[in-house]
């Protein structure tokens, strides 16, 4: 079982034009979790409660035994994944 510091919560970094650019870009699957804007739909990250990240290798067991639910996965745009660090992201290929 993975400590809390272990599993590497942080909080989701969202910018300040965020609504700005819900309302230029409007929702879709691909809008990133951080900033708003469409992504390629390539990266993700994983979240809990609150919204806060946790890292790719944690399983939903980790946090289960923390008394943490997943939230899902949510798009990450690779500007805003910089922000967050590799050890958050969950890559995938279309």
């Amino acid at each position: 079982m993975k400590t809390l510091q272990e599993i590497g919560i942080k909080d989701i970094p969202t910018s300040a034009s965020y609504e700005k650019n819900l309302e230029k870009y409007g929702w879709r699957d691909d809008t990133c979790i951080c900033c708003g804007k469409p992504t390629s739909g390539k990266l993700f990250i994983n979240t809990v409660e609150g919204p806060e990240a946790v890292k790719a290798d944690v399983t939903e067991e980790d946090l289960e035994a923390l008394g943490l639910y997943t939230q899902g996965v949510f798009p990450i745009g690779s500007a805003c994944a910089k922000k967050v660090g590799k050890a958050y992201l969950i890559k995938r290929d279309h």
